[in-house]
């Protein structure tokens, strides 16, 4: 009679020997956000039978987490994991860490489901859509995990013979989390994931922030982040008519005698744009309890900061060098004021992104 794992685990991770330092990270995030792993050698108790250990646990747990690669591709332990995974009914999660083509074990017991896209590039950033998708399964009600789990041994035996069948009104794993009210949430990880992709070069963000922390005060700075960078959108984008389309705006008036000056307001207001929707992903990552949420929102901060400073040195210098002199007092007080309203919005979510991350 084998021992069983004292603590009870939620998700089975699935990897290969060589890959090992990915799959220790990717244990620890998931661990440090309130989901229990099982992953070998670690937790097979010692003296206890290998292959029944690794057995119980994929039956016990809710989902397998398969970190997929050249070498776990076509490792014969791995598909084993995953083809009793498969014929048990819990839910498989292939997180790419290569780019792979699927050998035919794997493309057999992976056809239909939900993949986390074949990137090599910021594997680290990923991990942080990784534990929303896992999130979502384990939240999903009804999950064929759990069927599984109370299925009779014919039952069973019928599913290993024909794995793509289902009971009447029973839907595969996959699809039972594809069609799960929380799939919404798994769409808006990956655009967030690719979208985050493009900004990270612009913004320079952490891949990982584990110092956030969940509460009032985490709350109320993703709520700040995401109004004030609402209003920071529609600001960008009247800024960029206003100076595209002569009578747009009242400060059409003042682009034409300031030719410079709207130039710079165009380049101002495309480059807020691309800060601004880092604070609206950054808000939302924070009130989604992400992890990475607080230091995308900081760096999103940071760059705002950076082009605020530039736009106003550059708008008062041309505005003091060119155009008509009877206006060019109204169009420094103009400056300033708009300066003034941007700072204030820019330190106050600094202030309570900063008050998260202590």
């Amino acid at each position: 009679m084998s021992a069983r794992r004292p603590r009870r685990h939620q998700v089975f991770i699935s990897y290969s020997s060589r890959d090992r330092a990915t799959a220790d990270a990717v244990r620890s995030h998931l661990q440090s956000n309130g989901i229990a792993c099982w992953m070998a050698p670690d937790d097979i108790i010692g003296g206890s039978d290998w292959a029944v250990a690794i057995i119980e646990a994929i039956d016990q747990s809710q989902a397998l987490l398969l970190i997929l690669s050249q070498a776990s591709n076509h490792s014969d332990d791995v598909k084993r994991e995953v083809g009793r995974a498969s014929h048990k009914g819990v839910p498989i999660v292939p997180f790419f860490i290569e780019n792979v083509t699927l050998s035919k074990h794997m493309e057999y017991f992976l056809a239909t489901t939900h993949w986390l896209g074949a990137d090599t590039r910021h594997v680290e950033l990923r991990m942080a859509h990784l534990l929303d998708t896992v999130r979502s399964l384990l939240r999903a009600p009804g999950s064929a995990a759990t069927r599984a789990r109370s299925d009779s041994t014919s039952a069973s035996a019928d599913a290993e013979a024909h794995p793509d069948s289902a009971a009447p009104g029973a839907a595969p794993a996959s699809v039972a989390a594809a069609l799960s009210p929380d799939k919404l949430s798994g769409d808006v990880g990956r655009f967030e994931t690719s979208f985050l992709t493009a900004l990270r070069p612009i913004l320079r963000f952490p891949a990982e922030d584990p110092a956030v922390t969940e509460g009032a005060k985490t709350l109320l700075a993703a709520i700040a982040a995401l109004a004030i960078s609402a209003l920071g959108v529609l600001f960008n984008l009247q800024g960029v008519f206003g100076a595209l389309l002569p009578g747009a705006t009242p400060e059409s008036f003042v682009y034409s005698m300031f030719p410079m000056v709207r130039l710079t307001a165009i380049v101002a207001s495309v480059a807020s744009l691309a800060g601004n929707l880092g604070l609206v992903v950054g808000g939302h990552r924070m009130y989604a309890g992400t992890a990475d949420g607080s230091g995308i929102t900081m760096a999103a901060v940071r760059w705002l900061a950076m082009v605020l400073g530039g736009w106003f040195v550059l708008s008062m210098l041309f505005t003091l060098t060119t155009g008509p002199s009877p206006v060019r007092g109204a169009v420094v007080g103009a400056t300033l004021t708009t300066a003034f309203i941007a700072a204030i919005q820019i330190g106050i979510v600094w202030k309570l992104t900063a008050a998260v991350k202590r």
